[in-house]
């Protein structure tokens, strides 16, 4: 019985919210990475461990990307962000978001 187990479908993941700037210039290599990286992200995606993403158009100068993510804690994030294509390209700002349920 579904009542013996209270917590079932509880989702116990915390929400981060990732925002990702370049750290430099693109260049050749990062350009050819973009595909990877929109790829990588959509399964992820579907995998739900991404909530949500929305960036900035890609030739804005001061561009930043966000991210909306279930781990279980920052360093699952950060681990997480370590496998991107242009991880190297990036700098993160990681904030853990509170419970508010609406």
């Amino acid at each position: 019985h579904v009542a013996d187990f209270p917590d079932f479908g509880s989702d116990s993941y915390s929400r981060f919210l990732v925002v990702g700037k370049r750290n430099r210039e693109p260049d050749a290599r990062y350009l050819s990475r973009v595909d990877d990286e929109l790829a990588l992200l959509k399964s992820w995606k579907q995998q739900g461990i991404v909530l949500n993403f929305q960036a900035m158009e890609g030739t804005s100068p001061d561009w930043r990307g966000f991210l909306t993510v279930r781990a279980v804690d920052k360093a699952a994030v950060e681990k997480l962000l370590a496998q991107l294509p242009l991880a190297e390209y990036l700098e993160f700002e990681i904030r853990q978001l509170s419970k508010i349920v609406l």
